[in-house]
């Protein structure tokens, strides 16, 4: 195997994957290291509410991947109008934005508090 097909296969491509990652990463280097100076509790819970919060958006994701697509499915089956899917898909994405950013602001609360 080339070296540089080993990493191939892992995709972060979101950024929930992003947040999911890094906050387990020092989740758990936070269980087995410990800093002077820096309160552990406090980085576990933030990290671990991070974890959460990740999860949480990567389910809601492909919730909405599913909508997206059976809407993509009636509009290639001409059962709605084009115009319709779209005004379907720009709401979607609203909702998604909202969403989105309300997770992660009541995640940071919680982290943070």
């Amino acid at each position: 195997m080339e070296p540089q097909n080993i990493f191939q296969g892992m995709k972060i491509n979101n950024f929930y994957k992003y947040i999911l990652y890094i906050s387990g990463i020092i989740l758990t280097l936070s269980l087995f290291f410990e800093v002077k100076g820096i309160d552990l509790n406090m980085v576990r819970h933030a990290s671990l509410t991070f974890v959460i919060i990740g999860l949480i958006v990567w389910i809601i994701s492909d919730i909405f991947d599913s909508i997206s697509n059976y809407y993509s499915h009636l509009e290639s089956q001409e059962e709605i109008s084009e115009s319709k899917a779209k005004e379907i898909a720009v709401a979607m994405l609203w909702l998604w934005y909202i969403i989105t950013i309300l997770v992660l602001l009541f995640g940071g609360f919680i982290a943070f508090s």
